[in-house]
């Protein structure tokens, strides 16, 4: 497939980030993985040049009732509490947009889904928030974009305000322009 990053991380095990969410990721890419992929496909020539980045995961999973949790922007779609486990260091400035989540079935009543960007361990305004009730389908925030600067690190918190497992979590995706 053209655009993909395939890496194993050493365990053999290949799996592809970008322009895919049929992928069946296990762990998070490497910054130099996505450093090298950007390089490839976005680098230089004085023009803006976009690519796409997304995580997803074998099965979908659901977010625990009441929780936070965080996911990486590129790679694996397992959530953590731990944030420094899913951060994706930015090898070159750039600005990040069109924030897409997809959930699989029915996300119940009773509460949102939060999806919000994080940079350098803040939120900001890249947010998508699916409503409740909602039903399987993708949502999404094209109206806002986040500036960083190479060496920022990103990941992306979830919030699920439902005392219930949350819809499951089929793929996020953003768009990367340099």
């Amino acid at each position: 497939m053209a655009n993909e990053i395939k890496t194993n991380n050493g365990d053999g095990r290949e799996f592809a980030i970008a322009d895919t969410l049929t992928s069946s990721p296990t762990k998070v890419p490497t910054s130099k993985a996505v450093a090298d992929y950007v390089a490839a496909n976005a680098g230089g020539g004085g023009s803006a040049k976009s690519v796409f980045l997304s995580s997803c995961n074998g099965e979908p999973l659901g977010i625990d009732g009441s929780v936070t949790r965080t996911i990486a922007v590129a790679g694996i779609l397992s959530p953590t509490d731990a944030e420094w486990q899913r951060v994706i260091h930015l090898p070159y400035a750039c600005t990040l947009s069109h924030l897409r989540v997809s959930i699989g079935d029915t996300h119940p009543s009773g509460g949102t889904l939060v999806f919000t960007l994080r940079k350098n361990g803040s939120n900001t305004l890249l947010v998508v928030t699916v409503p409740s009730p909602a039903y399987g389908s993708s949502y999404s925030n094209t109206s806002d974009s986040v500036t960083c600067a190479a060496g920022d690190y990103v990941t992306i918190r979830v919030v699920n305000n439902n005392s219930s497992v949350s819809a499951p979590i089929v793929g996020v995706s953003l768009v990367v322009t340099i």
